[in-house]
């Protein structure tokens, strides 16, 4: 995931110092309120189609809403 948002242009607005703490709290957030996406992702074993939209959109509301 945290790939994913780093290929994806997620992190480039994040200070270098933060991207530790923003890996930490985009996981926690992931596991706290997106079970089945992380669920859904390992099974595939890929972020594509569904499982990618989801993830954008997840991603997004952490950055609008969860500190890091």
């Amino acid at each position: 995931v945290i790939l994913y948002a780093l290929a994806n242009g997620y992190l480039d607005d994040v200070e270098i110092e933060k991207v530790r703490a923003f890996e930490s709290a985009l996981m926690s957030y992931l596991e706290s309120n997106q079970r089945d996406l992380l669920s859904g992702i390992a099974e595939a074993r890929d972020i594509a189609g569904d499982n990618e939209e989801a993830l954008k959109t997840a991603i997004n509301d952490f950055k609008a809403n969860v500190p890091y």
